[in-house]
């Protein structure tokens, strides 16, 4: 989740997992250099569009994203 540049605190608080939204109340989602960040970033993106108007747009980007699924 992004903060306010202009203020001291954060105004929502979330690890992108689990969204603090009801389902379909955003119409565009903007993600820049976040997946990488997760183990599992199938989640991210499943709450990403559970969040997310049926019309509404997602704007994603990451800067090297290697998906490997280790079995052991």
């Amino acid at each position: 989740m992004d903060y306010n540049n202009c203020s001291n605190t954060i105004d929502i608080n979330s690890n992108g997992q689990c969204l603090p939204f009801k389902n379909l109340v955003f119409d565009s989602i903007i993600s820049i250099d976040v997946l990488e960040h997760f183990e599992n970033p199938e989640d991210v993106i499943k709450e990403l569009y559970r969040v997310l108007k049926h019309d509404g747009y997602v704007i994603l980007s990451t800067p090297f994203f290697f998906y490997s699924r280790r079995t052991l």
